[in-house]
């Protein structure tokens, strides 16, 4: 497990997600103040999953087994599994991920995607949607 590996080479550890544009490195600070108090810190997404799990100790592996992963009940189980456990966490505010197309959509109108002026090269590629052109 990634975590365990970590947490060998250094007092706490974070695994990120790579589909979440908007989480930045106040949100990384903010974990890891978390885990000053806490065993465990999960930022949740706002279809149920999660963007980052981050720990301080070595954490049971039954914590992630049994999960039904890329659900919307993947944060529901994680926290009852926590509490079965005794581990004690902490949860940060939801992001969103880009999961499926209104997603990606919502990442080109977002302030990141105007930066990286994402509508402009899909449409210069010929991309659009089955509800329409981009």
């Amino acid at each position: 497990m990634a975590l365990r590996a970590e947490l060998g080479r250094s007092d706490e550890a974070l695994l990120v997600g790579s589909d979440c544009a908007v989480l930045d490195a106040d949100y990384i600070a903010r974990a890891f103040a978390k885990l000053q108090r806490q065993d465990l810190v999960l930022g949740p997404t706002e279809d149920g999953g999660y963007v980052l799990v981050g720990a301080r100790r070595a954490i049971p592996e039954a914590l992630f087994q049994d999960i039904d992963w890329g659900t919307a009940q993947v944060m529901t189980q994680t926290r009852a599994r926590l509490a079965h456990l005794a581990i004690r966490y902490a949860l940060l505010e939801p992001l969103w991920d880009v999961d499926e197309w209104p997603d990606l959509m919502r990442l080109a109108e977002s302030p990141l995607g105007e930066s990286l002026q994402l509508r402009g090269l899909w449409r210069r590629l010929g991309l659009s949607t089955q509800h329409g052109a981009l």
